[in-house]
């Protein structure tokens, strides 16, 4: 799922996204793959990298 907001506002409190906002007023990526979210990202090869990270360590479970 993913939610686009402009701040954290829009997510209710039990979500692992709540409160957190962008970094330095660059526009911030938070993945939360669960109950916890990773480390900020501000840039795009960034979001990417975490992304193809995450959907292959999911393909690798599924295979697993």
């Amino acid at each position: 799922c993913i939610v686009a907001l402009q701040d954290s506002d829009g997510l209710d409190a039990q979500h692992p996204a709540f409160a957190k906002n962008p970094i330095e007023g660059a526009p911030t990526a938070y993945i939360c793959p669960g109950a916890s979210c990773l480390a900020p990202i501000t840039t795009a090869d960034e979001l990417r990298t975490q992304l193809d990270a995450l959907v292959q360590a999911r393909h690798s479970q599924a295979e697993g």
